[in-house]
């Protein structure tokens, strides 16, 4: 019997862990006012690095939340711009 149920968690564990994704996040604190809307975000980047955005990762950093994008700028480079989710400042840029 504990061993069925030991297996049983095992099986159920890792769904319950991974089940929110950084998207269903995003939307929980941009719904909660938390973080600003990513097309805000993207505009006030566009502004500084026009491009086109490949990739977006939201991550968890002291003291907020921050945007990570990967960005094709209009000049062929791609860059990696550090976004604060909360107030949109650009924290850095990177050349990949």
């Amino acid at each position: 019997m504990l061993l069925r149920f030991l297996l049983a968690l095992l099986i159920v564990l890792p769904t319950a862990t991974y089940a929110e994704s950084d998207h269903d996040r995003a939307l929980l604190l941009r719904h909660k006012g938390e973080i600003m809307p990513l097309s805000r975000i993207l505009g006030h980047v566009s502004e500084s690095y026009p491009g086109q955005a490949l990739e977006v990762e939201l991550k968890e950093r002291k003291p907020h939340p921050v945007y990570e994008i990967e960005m094709l700028g209009d000049d062929n480079v791609v860059r990696e711009i550090i976004i604060d989710a909360v107030d949109g400042r650009i924290l850095g840029v990177e050349k990949d």
